[in-house]
């Protein structure tokens, strides 16, 4: 006459009742969260009592990511020579361009590349790629990622360390369990392959949720 549904984080339980008195033949589990793998098993009742556990299914609840840096600005420790190599070629979704933060009053094999996506738009980013550019010793090495809300006070999200690119426009896909929305990303990189200037091709910044459209007409 019903189901009492219960879950579990780890196989064979411990488990807690998330349902009970389940008439239909489906139940749709509301208050997972993505990327967690839960442990799911069934009871059946009726007028004589309560069955066993059902056997143990499990399901990973998966959310698609998207890179959501469009409509922001970027600024860098370095603009670039030539100067249309600046921070924003970094976020064009074109690699073929990229952000050099090398000049001739600044060459430098370290630096930072940031983006802030704007006054009351703070934005949950739960990945991060980066994408070689066309020379390997000026590709990053060593870095921080990092966010903030005022551009001054840092948090970091992630570190890396002795990252090498295979090839040229290879990008490197790096998960973080983030769950703060912050207005200013940056990626400081404080070593790169050998070069004697640092350059990026693309930073993607990604999230599942709080994707903001671009400016534009929409129908």
């Amino acid at each position: 006459t019903g189901y009492t549904i219960k879950r579990a984080t780890s196989s064979g339980g411990t488990y807690s009742t998330i349902a009970s008195g389940v008439t239909g033949s489906s139940y749709s589990d509301t208050t997972a969260t993505n990327g967690t793998t839960y442990y799911y098993v069934v009871n059946a009742t009726n007028s004589a009592g309560t069955s066993a556990n059902s056997a143990e299914d499990s399901a990973t609840p998966f959310s698609p990511m998207v890179n959501i840096a469009f409509g922001g600005t970027a600024t860098s420790s370095a603009i670039g020579a030539p100067s249309w190599d600046g921070p924003s070629q970094a976020f064009i979704r074109n690699s073929g361009w990229k952000w050099t933060n090398a000049s001739a009053t600044n060459p430098g094999p370290t630096g930072w590349l940031r983006y802030d996506f704007g006054a009351g738009n703070a934005q949950t980013v739960k990945r991060y790629t980066v994408i070689s550019a066309d020379q390997a010793d000026r590709d990053p090495k060593t870095w921080t990622f990092q966010g903030s809300n005022d551009a001054s006070t840092w948090t970091t999200l992630d570190s890396q360390s002795n990252q090498a690119f295979a090839n040229r426009n290879h990008a490197k896909v790096y998960n973080i369990s983030n769950t703060t929305a912050y207005r200013y990303y940056q990626i400081d990189v404080t070593a790169n392959n050998g070069g004697t200037a640092l350059a990026i091709a693309e930073l993607g910044l990604w999230s599942d949720t709080g994707r903001t459209l671009a400016d534009g007409t929409y129908r």
